[in-house]
């Protein structure tokens, strides 16, 4: 199943893989987002690594996520990071990831998120 959700500022995909029957009763749910950001005013990768280090870390205290840069490591102002997460409703790993790049938009105003992707797997 694919769907797609607009904000404001950027454009959400989810795809949500079927479910097995041959699964049984137990199936873990695998959420992934992948988010590129375009960081103004950094002037070094340096900088750039100061300033997302904070960020994955606050992402994971916040949400429970596992976050990391994923591209781009040589850019000065644009950085492509990861997030991902484990749950047992397709629903509840989607609501975690929007509501995490929802407040990367709320708490750094200064960076433009580019586009975003989540992944239901």
């Amino acid at each position: 199943m694919r769907f797609t959700r607009h904000s404001s500022l950027v454009a959400f995909h989810a795809t949500i893989a079927p479910i097995p029957p041959e699964a049984g009763d137990y199936f873990v749910i695998i959420g992934t987002c992948t988010i590129e950001l375009h960081l103004d005013g950094n002037g070094s990768l340096k900088g750039k690594r100061a300033a997302l280090k904070p960020l994955l870390a606050r992402l994971h205290k916040e949400f429970n996520v596992s976050a990391a840069e994923v591209d781009r490591q040589d850019s000065w102002e644009e950085a492509v990071i990861g997030l991902a997460c484990v749950a047992n409703e397709p629903a509840h790993a989607g609501q975690v990831l929007d509501t995490a790049v929802k407040w990367i938009e709320l708490n750094r105003p200064d960076w433009q998120i580019v586009d975003w992707h989540v992944e239901i797997l």
